[in-house]
């Protein structure tokens, strides 16, 4: 019986360590997000975002993309979110990079009032093969992006929903 206990207390406590090293950051004004683990900002691709790597390769990434800077003010973005032409153009868009195909991109409303997308991508560049799941979320004139990456270990469907569920926009 001892053989038994004392795997299974291990097990417990590795859950119980992983469910609270989750923490909760500010990416702008009124938006925050949980992060399993302390989070180190990345500028490698050109823009800030808070980056956590997990043991097993997994990485977590989220940002908020301010889209003044391609000249959409707030309203032009709230209006044109939801649209199946600017669906179209983040498709384009994605299919247009070397190494990474669109799977799956599916539109709705977080919290009913703000339009979001769920991409599924098949990634096949810098070295990284595997699948990628990014939600992004159209708050004033920024779009605010979650993005898991699968690690070592495969998909992690709870973690992923875990993270993407996390988002709160005080309003």
């Amino acid at each position: 019986m001892k053989k038994f206990l004392l795997p299974a207390l291990i097990v417990l406590f590795s859950f119980t360590t992983i469910a609270d090293n989750w923490r909760t950051i500010t990416l702008m004004d009124k938006v925050t997000i949980s992060l399993p683990g302390t989070a180190t900002e990345d500028k490698s691709n050109g823009i800030s975002m808070q980056k956590v790597v997990l043991a097993d390769s997994t990485e977590i990434n989220a940002f908020a993309l301010d889209y003044s800077t391609f000249g959409l003010t707030e309203q032009m973005l709230q209006q044109l979110a939801g649209t199946d032409a600017f669906k179209q153009q983040m498709e384009t868009g994605i299919s247009m990079q070397p190494g990474v195909k669109l799977v799956k991109n599916e539109g709705g409303k977080y919290k009913d009032k703000y339009a979001s997308y769920d991409m599924t991508l098949d990634v096949d560049k810098d070295g990284y093969k595997g699948t990628v799941h990014q939600r992004t979320v159209f708050y004033k004139q920024f779009g605010i992006t979650m993005i898991y990456k699968q690690g070592k270990k495969g998909e992690d469907a709870a973690l992923r929903d875990k993270l993407f569920n996390s988002l709160q926009i005080a309003e």
